[in-house]
């Protein structure tokens, strides 16, 4: 038992500083790459989905990482509902938002950024939204059913796919 706790928080902590890493060299190459305007353009896109990602998830994340375990012991019958009831509780709330976004990006650019090149990022961002909040709530069920190697791997492709594109 003691080494499989000592497994995960190491794997755990690697995913955290591995992420990190690749997070930091992204925003390193791409502001080397990209124009000062395009790049703030991007942060904004970020900060943005740094704002509004936890908000559509709604905290699922965390709530899954958390009773996964209880339900498990004690009643794996709800297991299977509560899972389901949950993704698709995210995906139809974080559809309705980047829908909400998609068609209101031209209003959004021009009013609160009084810039119309943030129309076509912000419909991108719309995808960025989606898959971003689906992944957490995942990352958090496979959390809760403690499968640190399976985190560990999207996120190894997640980055990699990020620093290709």
């Amino acid at each position: 038992m003691r080494s499989k706790v000592v497994s995960n928080f190491i794997l755990y902590g690697l995913d955290m500083f591995y992420v990190s890493l690749i997070g930091m060299l992204f925003y390193v190459l791409v502001g080397k790459m990209m124009h000062p305007a395009d790049y703030g353009i991007l942060m904004t896109v970020i900060a943005l989905y740094l704002v509004i990602s936890p908000l559509t998830a709604i905290g699922f994340n965390e709530a899954v990482a958390r009773f996964i375990p209880k339900l498990l012991s004690k009643n794996k019958n709800k297991l299977k509902p509560t899972l389901k009831y949950i993704l698709k509780t995210s995906f139809v709330l974080t559809a309705v938002v980047a829908i909400i976004i998609y068609f209101l990006s031209n209003f959004i650019a021009n009013t609160f950024y009084s810039n119309p090149a943030m129309v076509e990022a912000l419909k991108l961002f719309t995808l960025l939204l989606f898959t971003g909040t689906i992944s957490m709530v995942i990352k958090g069920i496979l959390q809760g059913f403690k499968m640190f190697k399976y985190m560990l791997g999207i996120d190894i492709i997640s980055q990699i796919l990020r620093l290709g594109l």
